[in-house]
């Protein structure tokens, strides 16, 4: 399931059992420092990452199931993810 979010990026498989996929619209950013909180607010995964031809892969795999809040620096907003 592909959700778009907002004018900037579309996330694809929410909610997930492991990898999402991130595509940014504006494919001249080489990397994004993603950080990912739980409900309660403690940040459990804090890295960046490179953009590849406009996308950014993550794996959540590590994760428990549950709803998490994903923040994205370069002004690209906050998304839900749900991992199942």
């Amino acid at each position: 399931t592909k959700v778009h979010l907002d004018q900037k990026v579309l996330i694809s498989q929410n909610p997930t059992k492991g990898n999402v996929e991130l595509l940014l619209g504006n494919t001249a950013i080489k990397e994004v420092d993603i950080t990912i909180y739980n409900v309660l607010g403690r940040a459990m995964v804090r890295q960046q990452y490179p953009v590849e031809s406009g996308r950014i892969r993550l794996s959540l795999g590590k994760l428990p199931a549950g709803m998490y809040i994903l923040k994205l620096d370069n002004g690209l907003g906050t998304f839900k993810i749900v991992k199942q």
